[in-house]
């Protein structure tokens, strides 16, 4: 990582910069987790900003809450108690947390508006950076699924590994499932079966929204022509997707795309990568070689063995061309 080109973190509608920290894949976060995100914690001290925060009265102070999947609650206790205690101790607030096993709020209660608003902003924060630890779950799609399309899809298979046999990491493990093909939209990490209600709820909003508004009740015609990967070195490629345009030469499908992540973001439910999404269907990623030859997941991207697309590319550069048309609009569940 650049430290002079941090990334940008979005945790609902605030915004961080992000320092490096090793990134860990374990999907439940214990009360050992936190003697690291202590750091974190450190780093937003002085945050006493509690706009966007819903504080109320109550008695002789105050109280928030702030929405946590129970994945997350040890970590916010810390071991030992360490973490809870020291929110507490230096915003002067209480903190409660549900049961082990339980789902819910964590409550903050307080004499101080301010410090209400401070615990408030370090229990999101550590919520917020963990969760970008942990590995998706869900990924938003539009399925590019037909007889016509899936046969040719195979017969570009097919050709591809006939031309070329023997070049480094080609084999048959690479290639999307034909009954799977679809424009990525965005990945989700839902922990819980309340962000999984509200995500499908707002997909379905989403949807309506978009037919009748964007799309006017009219399918997408699309065209599917040539490739590209998304690495700068073609002989070391983990992805290879074919590229995308609409037979009207309009933008309907990038503001279907961009509508739709901009409404998971501001609800909190996606992370914010880029201004616009980058439209593509997937025919071959490394990571399906390890699903189909391993029954563990890709834990980085060091366990990922990238293949030389370099043949693949001079031979089908422009000759993958299908003709797709749009219609649904669905929320997957990853093969993770």
């Amino acid at each position: 990582m650049d430290v002079l080109r941090t990334p940008i973190v979005w945790i609902g509608k605030r915004c961080y910069r992000k320092s490096y920290i090793e990134a860990t894949s374990n999907r439940n976060c214990s009360e050992e987790d936190a003697t690291l995100d202590a750091q974190i914690c450190d780093n937003y001290s002085d945050e006493t900003c509690d706009v966007g925060i819903s504080i109320e009265s109550k008695g002789n102070g105050y109280h928030a809450f702030v929405k946590c999947p129970n994945v997350f609650f040890g970590l916010i206790i810390g071991k030992r108690g360490a973490m809870k205690k020291k929110i507490e101790s230096e915003t002067r607030t209480q903190i409660q947390i549900p049961r082990h096993g339980q789902d819910g709020d964590i409550e903050i209660f307080g004499i101080d508006r301010t410090g209400v608003g401070s615990a408030h902003t370090r229990i999101t924060v550590l919520i917020g950076t963990a969760r970008h630890r942990q590995p998706f779950t869900h990924f938003i799609s539009i399925p590019v699924v037909n007889p016509s399309i899936q046969a040719k899809f195979e017969e570009f298979k097919e050709e591809v590994l006939q031309n070329c046999q023997g070049e480094e990491g080609i084999d048959n493990t690479l290639f999307q499932n034909r009954n799977k093909l679809h424009i990525t939209i965005g990945t989700l990490t839902l922990l819980d079966d309340a962000e999984i209600a509200k995500a499908s709820n707002l997909l379905e909003e989403c949807c309506t929204q978009l037919t009748s508004v964007i799309l006017d009740g009219c399918p997408l015609l699309v065209n599917i022509r040539g490739l590209e990967y998304m690495n700068d070195d073609p002989s070391a490629v983990d992805v290879l997707y074919a590229k995308l345009t609409i037979d009207d030469g309009s933008e309907r499908l990038q503001e279907v795309a961009d509508t739709l992540v901009y409404n998971f973001t501001s609800a909190g439910l996606m992370e914010r990568q880029y201004d616009r999404v980058k439209l593509h269907m997937t025919v071959m990623n490394t990571l399906f070689r390890k699903e189909r030859t391993t029954s563990y997941a890709i834990t980085s991207p060091k366990d990922r063995e990238c293949f030389d697309a370099r043949k693949v590319l001079k031979s089908f550069w422009t000759s993958v061309v299908y003709n797709a048309l749009l219609r649904m609009l669905t929320v997957v569940m990853s093969p993770n």
